[in-house]
């Protein structure tokens, strides 16, 4: 038996919360439902990746990537999100953001290697879907771009 990817809740609660298209736009073609979310903690990433695609043709804008990865912050993700905050460097709470991350997301895989000075972040998309590979990246880079905003002070 094959286990498929799973990817948290949260993400379509936060999605439908920014209120980018009508939930039966965004649950068009996939399994899921309002009653879903009262029985279960993660979806399946075929489903994620069906909804990327619905709210990619139905949204109101197509930047809806980028506010969704906006909202990614340290109150979305707990204990992750504090661990990420309290690293002393900068690549150590991006690197602390992408290994937990998968806790919550299991559609990339990541490779860190850190330097004297420097890190190297390789993350790599394993859903195998352009349209949602796009849609991660747009959305886990804008989630970079604020936490570092918040642990320098200042946008970078």
């Amino acid at each position: 038996m094959t286990l498929t990817p799973q990817s948290n809740k949260a993400y379509v609660l936060i999605i439908n919360s920014l209120g980018f298209t009508a939930l039966d736009n965004a649950f068009e073609l996939t399994s899921l439902d309002a009653k879903y979310f009262e029985e279960n903690e993660t979806i399946d990433l075929r489903d994620a990746i069906q909804l990327v695609k619905n709210v990619n043709r139905y949204s109101y804008t197509p930047n809806w990537p980028t506010i969704f990865g906006r909202h990614l912050g340290i109150a979305t993700h707990g204990p992750v999100g504090y661990a990420a905050v309290s690293a002393p460097t900068i690549g150590k709470a991006l690197s602390t953001f992408v290994e937990w991350f998968h806790i919550r997301s299991e559609c990339y895989t990541s490779k860190i290697i850190e330097h004297d000075d420097t890190f190297e972040i390789r993350i790599v998309d394993t859903s195998g879907d352009t349209s949602f590979k796009e849609f991660f990246f747009e959305a886990f880079m804008k989630s970079f771009e604020v936490l570092i905003a918040l642990l320098l002070g200042r946008p970078p």
